[in-house]
């Protein structure tokens, strides 16, 4: 049996793989027994590289034989293959690099498969060299150890134009080759194993060593790793890919805003909700899919990054090539340094000093800067290597960021999407502070798009975030209720529920209970739930503890290690504190200690502001609503609230609202 599985990058290039092997043992094809995967763009979170074009697995229970041509003359070992009769396969585990270039892009250099991109010659052989490391030590976390081959395949080459070149047949795979050449290819990377004395007959499995005596229940759990899995979507997934695939008003003026893309840079700016990140993500697909453009998403939200991630992936779309690849801007930056600053030791803590140093060094030593990004992108195209750059949570970069990224790809390749009142990064450390994006660009080349429409909330939600600015004391928000007259009738985004639960949310398991179970009613899944809290809640509370103990799957994105994990069942539930949750929704929302947020930033601002401001209250009013806002926007239908007691600043404020008509339901916990 074979399987195909995984994004549809690569899908052509699995389908020539099967045919190819097929063509050898047709029979293969509803054999119950023996197994072969091909996989398309799985992730790696191991390794220098973020995905492999092909993982190609196979298990047979008794051996299939194939007959050598090539590899007996192959040089490779004192002794060569010469008396080689029969090649026995049993099982193998090769990581695939796919390139879709015409002979005229493809060379081949000594050792190494070279592609042109852009005029630059780029190894092929190296990216692959790679894949194979990720996926050995990704396989290892699992506790899967065997032995993993590698192969590049010229999916638009043939063999007849390399035929003059010097064992081509081990150097790559091309079209018209057979499933016999990739099985030899493999037999290269180790010393042949015979099965008897005269060396006629040659045995090829994923076996590390000669006593490794269980390697059979290794590449049999390769089948069930986690490497490989299937993202199924839910219904809000599915409402989400439509909007990336197919902006709600992109056949109106929003159309003319993808023209500008590469002709300047291009600011989307909007409070939380107005859809900045999913429309980010549209263009990033539309560029990839349509225009085989290859983008990165920056964003320095761990949390968000890991979302972006499994989006892709139901998205099916890949990392390579012309795919979509997401990173922290701390580890895209902090690979540049470590190129610049060959002997020095980098430190996170000194992460901001350590930016300034690498803008100064870009500024006096510009050639020897930009040959080391040069360098960066032949050899390590994958992090590098770009068509696009997407940049998430803009408003609160650093400056010396935004002066690197402009110097590396150009201010005309960025698009941003910039939060208003939404700064969050280096907050608790007094280093809060909003960056501009328009420094230093004419004003020909710089583009802002202002979003209002509260497309994530359905319409009582936008309208109780209004009241709750109003009630706040803050200036009229630029933000508008997502129901104009098209959408009376749809009800995905007109109603929405606003409930305050006062005390301890944890105090009657079946609080809790409810809210999941009525969500599900409405056909969504666990996943589809978020819950927030703040760093003191956190600790005092621990609500990852307390949903676990009510027996719940929680993915703790309040963890360093686990927030970088990706989700891999849709029943499990999401929780991430305040600073984490832009750009992250939910169908129901759970904000928990509510006025804990308001007490802590509006503390933390009111002592710094005495050293600044004149009126101190009044900035921490502002700062302090501005963060209220972020969690408050992040519901599509429910909004949940936590609060100590009525009788608390924000206890106040909700309990005004609920007598103005803004609360759905009031609970005493």
């Amino acid at each position: 049996m074979i399987t195909i599985q995984g994004t549809i990058e690569n899908l052509r290039a699995a389908e020539q793989l099967k045919q190819q092997i097929l063509e050898i043992w047709p029979d293969l094809e509803n054999d119950k027994e023996d197994r072969v995967l091909i996989h398309s763009g799985a992730y790696m979170p191991l390794g220098d590289v973020e995905d492999i074009d092909l993982v190609l697995i196979g298990l047979f229970k008794k051996e299939r034989e194939i007959e050598p041509t090539w590899i007996k003359e192959f040089k490779g070992e004192k002794d060569s293959a010469k008396n080689l009769k029969k090649i026995k396969v049993h099982s193998f585990c090769i990581a695939i690099e796919c390139k879709k270039k015409d002979s005229k892009s493809v060379r081949v250099n000594g050792t190494e498969v070279e592609v042109q991109i852009y005029g630059d010659w780029k190894s092929a052989t190296h990216q692959n060299h790679q894949q194979r490391y990720a996926l050995k030590n990704s396989l290892a976390r699992e506790k899967i150890d065997l032995f993993i081959t590698r192969s590049v395949f010229l999916t638009h080459n043939t063999i007849k134009h390399f035929e003059s070149q010097n064992n081509i047949n081990y150097q790559a795979h091309f079209q018209d080759h057979t499933f016999g050449d990739m099985i030899q290819r493999i037999m290269t990377f180790r010393k042949i194993e015979y099965v008897d004395g005269k060396k006629t007959t040659a045995i090829v499995r994923a076996k590390i060593g000669v006593f490794q005596h269980d390697f059979e229940e290794h590449i049999e759990k390769v089948f069930d790793s986690e490497l490989f899995t299937i993202f199924e979507p839910t219904a809000i997934d599915r409402r989400k890919m439509e909007s990336i695939k197919k902006i709600r008003a992109e056949d109106n003026h929003r159309k003319k805003w993808l023209e500008d893309i590469g002709k300047k840079q291009i600011v989307f700016r909007g409070r939380g909700g107005t859809g900045k990140t999913v429309f980010m993500f549209h263009i990033a697909y539309k560029k990839s899919t349509q225009e085989e453009k290859r983008s990165l998403i920056l964003t320095y939200n761990h949390a968000l990054i890991t979302e972006l991630k499994r989006l892709r992936m139901i998205l099916q779309v890949g990392a390579s090539d012309q795919g979509i690849k997401i990173d922290s801007v701390m580890s895209f930056m902090h690979k540049i340094w470590k190129k610049v600053f060959i002997d020095e030791k980098f430190s996170i803590f000194k992460y901001e000093k350590h930016i300034e140093d690498l803008v100064q060094f870009m500024k006096n030593n510009r050639d020897e800067f930009d040959a080391c990004v040069y360098n960066l992108m032949t050899k390590f195209s994958d992090s590098f290597d770009f068509d696009h750059i997407f940049v998430d949570e803009g408003q609160d970069w650093f400056q010396s960021e935004v002066d690197i990224l402009r110097h590396i790809y150009g201010h005309k390749n960025i698009v941003v999407a910039h939060g208003v009142a939404q700064l969050t990064r280096n907050f608790y450390e007094g280093k809060s502070r909003e960056v501009s994006w328009q420094r230093g660009l004419p004003k020909s080349e710089n583009q802002q798009h202002l979003l209002k429409r509260a497309l994530r909330m359905k319409s009582k939600l936008a309208e109780f975030v209004i009241g709750l600015n109003e009630e706040l004391g803050g200036y009229e928000l630029e933000m508008e209720p997502n129901n104009t007259k098209e959408d009376e009738h749809d009800d995905q985004r007109v109603g929405g529920s606003i409930v305050v639960v006062e005390g301890d949310f944890f105090k009657d398991k079946k609080l809790n209970d409810q809210i999941l179970s009525q969500s599900k009613k409405l056909g969504n899944e666990n996943i589809d739930s978020l819950y927030c809290c703040s760093k003191n809640i956190k600790d005092k509370v621990n609500p990852v503890e307390k949903l676990r103990e009510a027996g719940y799957l929680v993915w703790n994105g309040a963890d360093e290690k686990e927030r970088r994990e990706i989700i891999k069942s849709n029943d499990t539930l999401r929780l991430v504190l305040f600073e984490s949750c832009r750009g992250l929704e939910g169908w129901s929302v759970i904000n928990l200690g509510f006025d804990d947020l308001w007490d802590q930033i509006y503390q933390k601002e009111l002592k710094r502001a005495k050293s600044y401001s004149t009126d101190p209250e009044g900035e921490a009013l502002i700062v302090a609503r501005n963060w209220l806002l972020i969690p408050a926007t992040r519901a599509i239908d429910t909004l949940i609230l936590q609060i100590e007691s009525k009788e608390s600043k924000i206890g106040k404020h909700l309990h005004s609202m609920n007598e103005k008509g803004f609360i759905d339901d009031w609970i005493k916990a």
